[in-house]
């Protein structure tokens, strides 16, 4: 097969984090919880009260609950994500699992006669607006960003409602993004030997909870199988409660009884091109372990076809310019547990034969941790290839032609 030229716009990247609800805390290997709050009311972890930005600590797989009471003459509208402005809970009280750390906004508004409380949110539940605004005024209208509500593989048409619409309702409102296209995935959730099959939208959160043990054997990792003859098997998560951002087809089996050398994994969990558009979408995932800090991590994009297909040369760039193969794109955030995509633009088709196919683009997921003796070490995650023919949408993963052969 004939290499295909990129196009140096390519190279025009928008980077998107999508962190989940957990990251790092490597003293004590304790997990971490640090409450705060937007307007006033007080907070409770466990039936405690807890001052604001004060950090509370908790033995990882703690059945943790979170109490929120407002003030006099304020609400409660929600618990946030304070690093991803996701909501996480609509009700005063939630309970999760602790992992590693967690950092949480309780989240109160002040009560206003003639006033309702208008939220829009992205498709992940992320807050782009959220504020008292008089009843029959649509003023705040042209204020709500818009620019969050880009998802590669759909096209924004709007909100579910219009600001008349909203304009005529009471009490909360909420105001969901919508798009063209809803496309779905399939999780095969595995469990001692049991599957559970789900159907995720794009970009929507799944989580799995593992049992503590299975035959006597304690837990292990959560293993993403193999999708084809040319891929292998990868380490997805070392948490019994895994979260995650849905970005493909994928099997996911709990492992009992095994130990694995370092507690630091990271793998590419999917592509999704829009074909249309010519971009094209690459989503990574990361988990570390408690013994471990996450430095810094990201993905490795090249569209040299020799680079992408060796592991000893396809690693980071002493640096970085347009002469350099090798760009790097890296996280804002040192979470141990989540997720992060690159939207990559240019990727336009070229005719080759007598069919219209897209460059192919080699990318491969990184992560730098150290460990309790200080020591940094960088893990890099399996080589992805890009690969998708225009008439049937077909590629993905690393089955392509061997570049040598």
């Amino acid at each position: 097969m004939l290499r295909k030229r990129v196009i140096a716009s390519l190279l025009a990247i928008a980077v998107l984090c999508c962190a989940f609800l957990f990251s790092a805390s490597a003293e004590n290997e304790q997990c971490e919880i640090t409450l705060a709050v937007d307007g006033r009311g007080t907070v409770l972890l466990n039936g405690a009260t807890v001052s604001p930005g004060t950090t509370s600590y908790v033995d990882p797989d703690t059945t943790v609950t979170l109490t929120a009471e407002p003030a006099a003459n304020y609400e409660f509208l929600f618990w946030q994500n304070h690093e991803t402005s996701k909501v996480v809970s609509w009700e005063p009280s939630y309970t999760f699992t602790a992992a590693t750390y967690a950092l949480y906004d309780a989240v109160f508004t002040r009560v206003q006669d003639g006033h309702h409380i208008v939220i829009y949110l992205t498709q992940g539940e992320n807050v782009v607006f959220c504020q008292p605004v008089p009843m029959d005024d649509t003023y705040y209208y042209d204020s709500v960003p818009t620019s969050g509500m880009t998802v590669s593989g759909k096209v924004w048409t709007g909100w579910d409602k219009t600001k008349e619409e909203v304009a005529e309702q009471e009490g909360l409102v909420i105001v969901h993004p919508l798009y063209n296209t809803d496309k779905t995935f399939t999780i095969n959730a595995i469990i001692n030997g049991t599957t559970t099959t789900y159907e995720k939208l794009y970009l929507s959160r799944q989580t799995l909870n593992a049992p503590s043990q299975q035959n006597g054997e304690p837990f292990s990792y959560w293993r993403a199988k193999a999708k084809d003859v040319n891929s292998v098997d990868e380490i997805a998560s070392f948490y019994r409660q895994y979260e995650f951002v849905v970005t493909g087809d994928v099997t996911l089996e709990a492992v009992y009884g095994e130990t694995v050398d370092i507690g630091v994994t990271t793998r590419i969990s999917g592509d999704l091109p829009s074909f249309n558009e010519g971009t094209i979408m690459i989503a990574a995932e990361r988990s570390v372990t408690t013994a471990y800090t996450v430095i810094q991590h990201g993905i490795l994009v090249t569209k040299d076809m020799q680079i992408g297909s060796s592991d000893s040369l396809f690693v980071i760039p002493q640096s970085q310019s347009d002469d350099n193969p090798i760009y790097k794109y890296t996280s804002t955030n040192t979470q141990r547990a989540g997720s992060y995509r690159v939207n990559l633009y240019g990727w336009y088709s070229e005719s080759i034969g007598s069919h219209e196919e897209f460059p192919r683009i080699f990318a491969r997921p990184y992560i730098i941790v150290r460990d309790g003796s200080g020591v940094t070490q960088t893990i890099y995650g399996a080589r992805y290839c890009v690969d998708h023919v225009l008439e049937t949408g077909t590629g993905g993963g690393d089955n392509y032609d061997d570049p040598f052969g």
